[in-house]
């Protein structure tokens, strides 16, 4: 339970959707927090269906994420 109000933040993500060829590096994700706050966010991988979340990427939780070329 929440002694406040619960906010659940909304972000926006920068750079998304992004065709990278192979080869191509992808443009780093940004996520700007449009309103509450965020101490902190995870990033995950692709996902086969939008009903879902994709495999944890370890590691990934600042704002911006660099993906890897390969």
């Amino acid at each position: 339970d929440c002694s406040v109000p619960c906010v659940t933040p909304t972000l926006t993500i920068a750079n998304t959707p992004q065709t990278v060829c192979e080869g191509d590096t992808p443009a780093a994700l940004v996520a700007s927090v449009t309103s509450g706050t965020a101490t902190s966010v995870q990033w995950y991988g692709p996902s086969s269906s939008s009903a879902t979340l994709g495999a944890l990427i370890s590691g990934a939780i600042s704002l911006t994420y660099a993906p890897p070329a390969s």
